[in-house]
């Protein structure tokens, strides 16, 4: 059995009926400025820069465990679940760089240094919820395919070129992000792989609803 205090001292229950409509006013129109500014059903573009750790054996090949990580990909979300894809790129401290004579388009020649990275797809899924308003917390599923990642000379035809293995795979993250307009959202999270070369990328994201 509820008791409602107010019931309890007489000549109250006009203010407790009064601040119980005033409660009720405020909460129904905050929760339809917040579906009017913050949709169930959006597709979103983003960016994200980060930083990659690698198993040991990377070391062997002549780059350190850690790396920058750049992302690119669109997402699109219906009620709680969301669905994205998009390009990925690892850029490796290269402790094994080596120089080649190339030749320009005006015929001039040079040594360049190599550079070495990598270039995924990735795609995920997952679950998100938004609390506070403006802010969301997604758990996600994801798979990242390498397309290649070597030690080479960038732009250069018929110039030397090192494979370095890095494998990718299956992950999950956990993310968190924060919605200061109604177009604009800002946020961080954490990959965690599963059995691969890419061990983890913590990185922050800024994206844009559509």
């Amino acid at each position: 059995m509820i008791i409602n205090p107010f019931s309890l001292v007489k000549g109250q229950k006009t203010l407790g009926a009064w601040l119980f409509t005033c409660c009720a006013l405020i909460y129904s129109g905050c929760a339809f400025a917040v579906k009017d500014a913050f949709p169930y059903d959006e597709y979103r573009g983003y960016a994200a820069i980060g930083q990659i750790t690698l198993a040991d054996t990377v070391l062997n090949q002549g780059i350190d465990t850690t790396a920058h990580a750049l992302r690119f990909g669109s997402e699109k979300q219906q009620k709680h679940w969301l669905l994205a894809g998009g390009v990925s790129a690892f850029l490796y401290h290269d402790n094994a760089k080596f120089a080649q004579q190339v030749n320009n388009t005006n015929g001039s020649g040079n040594s360049v240094s190599s550079t070495a990275g990598a270039v995924n797809l990735y795609v995920e899924g997952g679950y998100h919820y938004s609390f506070l308003s403006p802010v969301q917390f997604a758990f996600i599923a994801g798979y990242e395919h390498q397309l290649f990642s070597s030690r080479g000379i960038l732009n250069c035809r018929n110039c030397y070129e090192e494979p370095i293995k890095v494998n990718t795979g299956f992950y999950l993250q956990p993310r968190l992000t924060y919605s200061p307009s109604k177009h604009w959202y800002i946020g961080a999270y954490v990959s965690q792989y599963i059995d691969v070369t890419v061990q983890q990328n913590m990185a922050f994201v800024i994206g844009r609803r559509y």
